[in-house]
């Protein structure tokens, strides 16, 4: 009965949405990210600790309150934008921009398939969705442990075109995706949050806990290694780009290949959160420590 009533609300919901222009929705999102900022305290505190970390004394108290509440601001956005776009697909090309599609041409021209990996930057559900339009594309993702969100979850990715693989089992999702890359497709993944089992990189000047997925399957299944974001634009639409292929050493021990490849990913991601710090998930607990 608990299901089937969150499920009626779910629904009920996204109806909502879709009576709504996208301008309005954006503005909705924007305001429940600020009730968010204000009323999820331990979270608040993440985001503002990071960004102490990250940024010091560079930024005042202040400044550092209205980055992050700008950020939770922009989550609620993105998440808002990601249901009515789930449920109306075709606003899709109204929102969502592709810049360097070239790059991931010329990464497919060399026959080995290619790993995609991203960071948790602007709309990074529809970074999937823009991708999967020009690809055959797995995306590697975080199955929620709710059955009813979980369930939401991969009608909404399914609607948008995405071919989502959970990464529960770790042994079953890192064969699928070996395996499709192999065939010569692409795989995706987020690698900017904290994985047990992964490596200690230094990430924006401090070392930091990190997945080696994307890496450790480039290294393995030979393909390359390409870097894609999505970041906000000041019309509010969004810009999905893809850059030229991440150079790594391929050659040598296996591990410490593997630790070299993550710290060159973490590089590049960082180089996207300071060009937008406003966009990217501060209020996830990126530096903590965990056991391996």
């Amino acid at each position: 009965m608990k299901a089937f009533g969150l499920k009626l609300i779910l629904n009920g919901f996204l109806l909502f949405l879709t009576l709504l222009p996208g301008k309005w929705v954006l503005a909705l999102g924007r305001f429940v990210g600020r009730v968010l900022y204000a009323r999820l305290h331990s979270r608040r505190q993440v985001a503002l600790d990071n960004l102490k970390l990250v940024f010091g004394e560079s930024l005042s108290p202040a400044d550092r309150e209205r980055l992050a509440r700008e950020n939770f601001a922009e989550l609620g956005a993105m998440l808002m934008e990601s249901l009515q776009v789930g449920k109306q697909p075709w606003r899709m090309p109204r929102i969502v921009k592709l810049k360097g599609e070239r790059h991931l041409r010329a990464a497919l021209a060399k026959k080995r398939g290619v790993i995609i990996f991203s960071g948790h930057m602007s709309n990074f559900v529809l970074l999937g969705a823009t991708l999967s339009g020009v690809c055959d594309l797995k995306f590697l993702f975080r199955d929620p442990s709710d059955p009813v969100l979980s369930q939401f979850y991969r009608r909404l990715v399914g609607r948008l075109g995405i071919t989502p693989v959970s990464d529960h089992p770790r042994s079953v999702s890192g064969y699928k995706l070996y395996k499709h890359v192999k065939s010569g497709k692409v795989a995706a993944m987020l690698v900017d949050q904290v994985e047990t089992g992964g490596v200690y990189v230094d990430f924006m000047g401090h070392p930091a806990g990190s997945s080696i997925g994307a890496a450790n399957l480039a290294l393995r299944a030979g393909a390359p290694l390409v870097p894609v974001h999505c970041r906000r634009l000041p019309d509010q639409t969004l810009l999905v780009e893809i850059e030229p292929e991440l150079r790594i050493t391929r050659k040598g021990d296996l591990p410490k290949l593997i630790e070299a490849a993550v710290a060159a990913t973490n590089n590049k991601l960082g180089t996207w959160v300071r060009a937008h710090p406003e966009q990217w998930l501060w209020a996830h607990r990126r530096w903590r420590k965990w056991r391996k």
